[in-house]
């Protein structure tokens, strides 16, 4: 089984669509998996804007996301994005903005990994930002987002809520300030078929909210919303699947919606997301 290993299994490429150019690193984990995979994107912070298209990679390495999609088997294609210097993921007014760019960019190398659906969001500080106004302008475009350490505010709060959202939030954020942002994040999750998760931190400072949101439940929640046939989730070339355990370890007899334990005849096991 391959998994993507590190910083230097990353391609690089350039996308343009005539106005803006948007360069990005791409990368697949578990590419030998049976089945469809999933595609993750992630917007990094304004730290990171730039031409250089290292600083993107090196903010996306001290975050969870890839150990995680490595340590439970999920097929990934995982791509990340820089943005330009002197530009926002969250700017508007602009005959093309970055997030419209961003979408073509997504829309590309997603079709050249052949994937159709099974498309997740995430980001923190000012790619939160970035994140959260992509949901606004695309309701539903993406299977669920992860959020951390920013603010939704004026944005269109309908639109957003077609997306579920796993949010995190620490108090001692001193740069995104939890006693404003929360209370509009409150007015999403009020919306008929929202489906927001959040989750407050108590001591955390903002760099450590953007890099620490990405623990293995909350990504856990986010993944849960990849919509895989069984035969597909199930599938494996070299052995059969002989019993299904729910995430607590107890045994069921067939795999259900949401995170399901996969053991395998050759001894091996996986994690499973069915909707």
């Amino acid at each position: 089984m391959s998994a993507c290993a590190g910083a230097q299994t990353f391609g690089y490429g350039t996308f343009s669509d005539g106005t803006n150019a948007l360069q990005y690193r791409v990368a697949q984990a578990n590419e030998d998996l049976s089945g469809p995979a999933i595609m993750v994107t992630y917007l990094h912070g304004g730290s990171s804007v730039g031409e250089d298209n290292e600083k993107n990679l090196a903010s996306f390495m001290e975050t969870n996301i890839l150990p995680y999609l490595q340590a439970h088997s999920v097929k990934a294609v995982v791509f990340v994005p820089q943005c330009p210097s002197g530009r926002v993921w969250s700017e508007s007014g602009q005959a093309q903005p970055m997030s419209a760019t961003l979408k073509g960019a997504i829309a590309q190398v997603a079709a050249e990994y052949g994937i159709t659906d099974n498309l997740f969001l995430m980001g923190g500080s000012a790619g939160g930002t970035g994140s959260w106004r992509m949901l606004s302008e695309n309701p539903g475009h993406f299977k669920a987002a992860l959020i951390a350490a920013d603010n939704p505010q004026g944005l269109d709060y309908e639109a957003i809520a077609k997306t579920p959202v796993y949010c995190v939030l620490s108090k001692a954020d001193k740069v995104i300030k939890y006693a404003s942002a929360y209370p509009e994040i409150a007015k999403i999750r009020q919306l008929p078929g929202a489906d927001i998760t959040l989750q407050v931190l108590s001591d955390a400072s903002h760099a450590e909210t953007c890099t620490g949101a990405y623990t293995d439940e909350a990504l856990d929640k986010v993944f849960s919303y990849a919509t895989l046939g069984v035969d597909d989730a199930l599938a494996d070339d070299d052995a059969a699947p002989v019993a299904v355990y729910d995430i607590h370890g107890r045994r069921m007899s067939a795999p259900v919606q949401g995170l399901n334990i996969i053991r395998y005849s050759d001894g091996t096991t996986r994690k499973v997301f069915l909707r």
